[in-house]
Protein backbone atom coordinates (compact mmCIF):
# COMPACT_ATOMS: atom_id res chain seq x y z
CA UNK A 1 0.00 0.00 0.00
CA UNK A 2 2.89 2.57 -0.22
CA UNK A 3 2.43 3.13 3.57
CA UNK A 4 5.58 3.65 6.13
CA UNK A 5 5.11 1.69 9.26
CA UNK A 6 4.41 3.73 11.96
CA UNK A 7 6.21 2.88 15.68
CA UNK A 8 4.00 2.74 18.80
CA UNK A 9 5.11 3.08 22.39
CA UNK A 10 3.77 0.47 24.59
CA UNK A 11 5.42 -0.84 27.86
CA UNK A 12 3.85 -3.12 30.75
CA UNK A 13 4.32 0.21 33.37
CA UNK A 14 7.04 1.89 35.58
CA UNK A 15 7.75 -0.37 38.11
CA UNK A 16 9.91 -3.70 37.86
CA UNK A 17 8.62 -6.85 36.70
CA UNK A 18 9.49 -10.75 38.18
CA UNK A 19 9.79 -11.45 34.19
CA UNK A 20 13.36 -11.40 32.12
CA UNK A 21 10.92 -11.73 29.15
CA UNK A 22 9.74 -8.49 27.88
CA UNK A 23 6.96 -10.63 26.08
CA UNK A 24 5.46 -12.29 28.77
CA UNK A 25 3.46 -8.94 29.72
CA UNK A 26 0.45 -7.50 28.18
CA UNK A 27 1.91 -4.29 27.08
CA UNK A 28 -0.27 -1.22 26.56
CA UNK A 29 -0.13 2.44 25.31
CA UNK A 30 -1.98 3.42 29.07
CA UNK A 31 -0.38 2.67 32.15
CA UNK A 32 -1.18 2.70 36.02
CA UNK A 33 -0.68 5.60 37.97
CA UNK A 34 1.46 5.78 40.75
CA UNK A 35 0.29 4.83 44.01
CA UNK A 36 0.65 8.17 45.45
CA UNK A 37 -0.78 7.38 48.82
CA UNK A 38 2.39 6.31 49.47
CA UNK A 39 5.48 8.36 49.73
CA UNK A 40 7.79 6.52 47.01
CA UNK A 41 4.70 6.06 44.78
CA UNK A 42 4.25 10.65 45.37
CA UNK A 43 7.71 11.37 45.08
CA UNK A 44 8.00 9.12 41.68
CA UNK A 45 4.84 10.63 40.45
CA UNK A 46 6.11 14.11 40.64
CA UNK A 47 9.12 12.65 39.25
CA UNK A 48 7.89 11.60 36.28
CA UNK A 49 5.54 14.73 35.65
CA UNK A 50 8.60 16.98 36.02
CA UNK A 51 10.59 15.30 33.83
CA UNK A 52 8.80 13.85 30.77
CA UNK A 53 7.08 18.22 31.18
CA UNK A 54 11.07 18.92 29.99
CA UNK A 55 10.39 17.30 26.93
CA UNK A 56 6.90 17.55 25.42
CA UNK A 57 3.97 20.26 25.79
CA UNK A 58 1.99 17.30 25.68
CA UNK A 59 3.09 14.71 27.94
CA UNK A 60 0.02 12.08 28.27
CA UNK A 61 -0.22 12.13 24.74
CA UNK A 62 0.40 8.75 23.45
CA UNK A 63 1.29 9.61 20.10
CA UNK A 64 -1.37 7.02 18.68
CA UNK A 65 -3.14 9.49 15.97
CA UNK A 66 -1.10 8.58 13.05
CA UNK A 67 -2.33 5.18 13.24
CA UNK A 68 -6.11 6.30 14.07
CA UNK A 69 -5.86 8.06 10.78
CA UNK A 70 -4.98 5.19 8.85
CA UNK A 71 -7.48 2.89 7.10
CA UNK A 72 -6.93 -0.62 6.81
CA UNK A 73 -6.68 -0.34 3.21
CA UNK A 74 -4.11 2.43 3.50
CA UNK A 75 -6.58 5.49 2.46
CA UNK A 76 -6.13 7.92 5.64
CA UNK A 77 -9.20 9.87 7.12
CA UNK A 78 -9.79 13.83 7.71
CA UNK A 79 -7.35 15.08 11.30
CA UNK A 80 -11.54 16.35 12.21
CA UNK A 81 -12.07 12.80 11.98
CA UNK A 82 -9.58 10.58 13.86
CA UNK A 83 -10.81 9.76 17.26
CA UNK A 84 -8.19 9.13 19.62
CA UNK A 85 -7.51 8.72 22.69
CA UNK A 86 -8.29 4.76 22.41
CA UNK A 87 -5.96 2.28 24.49
CA UNK A 88 -4.26 -0.69 23.22
CA UNK A 89 -2.58 -3.85 23.77
CA UNK A 90 -0.48 -5.67 22.34
CA UNK A 91 -0.41 -9.91 23.77
CA UNK A 92 2.77 -12.43 22.54
CA UNK A 93 1.84 -15.15 20.95
CA UNK A 94 2.12 -18.20 23.81
CA UNK A 95 5.49 -19.49 22.64
CA UNK A 96 7.16 -15.91 23.32
CA UNK A 97 5.77 -15.69 26.60
CA UNK A 98 7.04 -17.04 29.72
CA UNK A 99 10.10 -18.26 31.93
CA UNK A 100 13.13 -18.16 29.58
CA UNK A 101 16.29 -20.74 29.46
CA UNK A 102 19.41 -18.98 31.04
CA UNK A 103 20.70 -19.68 27.53
CA UNK A 104 18.24 -17.15 26.12
CA UNK A 105 18.72 -14.96 28.76
CA UNK A 106 22.42 -14.60 28.30
CA UNK A 107 22.60 -15.33 24.54
CA UNK A 108 24.41 -12.73 22.87
CA UNK A 109 22.03 -13.09 19.40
Amino acid sequence: DDQESYNLFAMEGFMPTESWNFLDAQLTNRLKPFDTETDAGYIMDQTFRKKITEASMRPFGVAISHIGQMRNDGSTLDNADVKVPYQLYFRAPEEFRGELTDEQKFDAD
